[in-house]
């Protein structure tokens, strides 16, 4: 909007004295090319406190009522729009922001390539041990026949065992304790015996003696068998084997704190 500061809004400077109603100028010296020219009005009083200043309505879009019909509806067209897309927009950036939580917490291609690789090398560890124990089961007489005659010699075992036990109760009776059982299966007694206890010992202590003295074990002297699905190896930290108190055979390793 413009003020007409050069026309006085319009109108000549020159009243008449009833009215004091300002005559209209030509507008000659308004630019024509500006359709708001001289829509700010001005219609001078007394002094400045009382001049009237006023809008020529005409000259606004739709009669100074704002948007038109067309132009409104347009407008919430476009609004409804514009909310549509930043809905579909919010949407997508959740969706983007989730993925990306979700690759990010997931490892590299570096590194499941070497987990990849680490897992074929487990699975082919795993298929030569399951042809392993395949080749195994096929010697199933072998394993029957081998454990009967475990128990075969562990019953003889046992037999003598008790009897020895026997023979140190009654020498200890007849000693009046001069003769200690314990003492004797232990090796420091008056009758040297090989009990189960000293025989573990003594193993255990050798094994020490030759761990500290040569990288020699009882694994390297065991001769291999010929056929290769017949192989066992032979677990190194076993130094023997005992009879439990149920009589049962039982496996001693080298670390078991009874013979350290």
């Amino acid at each position: 909007m413009v003020f007409d500061d050069t026309s006085n809004g319009g109108f000549d400077n020159d009243s008449d004295d009833e009215g004091g109603t300002k005559k209209k100028k030509s507008g000659a010296a308004l630019d024509a090319s500006d359709p708001y020219v001289a829509t700010v009005l001005v219609k001078e009083g007394r002094n400045m406190s009382s001049n009237l200043y006023y809008l020529d309505q005409t000259k606004l879009e739709n009669g100074g009522e704002g948007l038109t019909f067309e132009h409104r509806a347009q407008l919430e067209t476009d609004y409804v729009i514009a909310s549509s897309e930043e809905t579909d927009l919010s949407e997508r950036l959740q969706k983007l922001t989730k993925e990306a939580t979700q690759l990010l917490s997931e490892p590299t291609n570096e590194e499941l390539d070497k987990q990849l690789e680490a897992t074929e090398q487990s699975l082919t560890d795993l298929n030569d041990m399951l042809n392993h124990y395949r080749a195994l089961k096929v010697n199933e007489s072998t394993r029957k026949k081998i454990l009967k005659g475990i128990e075969y010699y562990a019953s003889i075992w046992r037999s003598r065992k008790r009897i020895c036990h026997d023979f140190l109760i009654n020498m200890e009776e007849v000693t009046d304790g001069a003769v200690r059982m314990k003492k004797c299966l232990s090796g420091d007694g008056q009758i040297e015996l090989d009990g189960d206890e000293a025989i573990l010992k003594a193993a255990v202590a050798y094994r020490k003696r030759k761990q500290q003295s040569s990288d020699k074990n009882v694994a390297k002297r065991i001769k291999p068998s010929e056929n290769k699905n017949e192989q066992i190896d032979a677990d190194e930290k076993i130094i023997g084997v005992q009879l439990d108190r149920g009589g049962i055979v039982r496996r001693v390793y080298i670390d078991d704190p009874n013979f350290a």
